[in-house]
């Protein structure tokens, strides 16, 4: 019931931004990201509590998982507004790894199957989930190393905003990285992944904040 309403209150929140501009890039960014985010929290509710012993729920999440990183590295490297700072080649380098993963996230890969271990689900994870892994951790990193850019090379408003950037990724993304990448990868339990969406919520709600906030103070046209 929970997990079913933090994918409500992240579709609410991306349609209520989006609405606002929707031709704006960094708000339809936004709602690209918070669709993933849906998608991701849907696939997490059928993979622990509709059918937690089949692969195919598991498999939908980590696929929709890489377009998550993928619409957090795109959004931050379209807020703020106005930003001098634009690593595209985040971008060259990110997307084609982002459609590559959505692709093997559904072949046996990354997830080989789910067993009863100890009255609960184990999965057995495949030879590319270190991979995987490795590409989500890495962009993460890269909308961390951008934000650290804009927050030292901009000034003023642009500055701030920034740094509401790094607020709304650092800890809600270090805390999703934690449960749903770095737990399994190191101890080889996806116990945990159920808290993901939890924070994706706070990511979403604090994003959205951004977006808005910085509409208020002085920049309404869309980047």
């Amino acid at each position: 019931m929970c997990l079913s309403l933090i994918a409500l209150l992240n579709l609410a929140i991306a349609g209520y931004v989006f609405k606002q501009q929707p031709k704006s890039f960094s708000h339809g960014s936004f709602a690209f990201l918070a669709l993933a985010t849906t998608l991701w929290t849907v696939g997490i509710i059928l993979g622990n509590y509709v059918a937690p012993l089949s692969p195919s729920p598991k498999r939908f999440t980590f696929a929709t998982g890489s377009l998550v990183a993928l619409g957090v590295l795109v959004w931050a490297t379209t807020f703020p507004v106005g930003s001098r700072v634009r690593p595209r080649i985040l971008l060259r380098v990110f997307i084609p790894l982002a459609l590559l993963f959505c692709g093997l996230s559904l072949s046996p890969w990354i997830v080989v199957s789910v067993v009863v271990e100890r009255e609960d689900f184990k999965i057995i994870y495949g030879w590319l989930h270190p991979f995987f892994a490795a590409y989500i951790l890495g962009c993460l990193c890269g909308c961390l190393l951008r934000s650290h850019v804009e927050v030292s090379g901009e000034w003023g408003l642009l500055r701030l905003q920034a740094r509401h950037v790094m607020l709304a990724l650092s800890i809600p993304g270090l805390m999703i990285a934690t449960t749903n990448v770095l737990v399994p990868l190191v101890f080889r339990t996806s116990n945990f992944g159920k808290y993901g969406p939890f924070f994706s919520l706070l990511m979403v709600g604090l994003i959205g904040h951004a977006i808005l906030r910085h509409e208020t103070h002085g920049h309404p046209r869309s980047c």
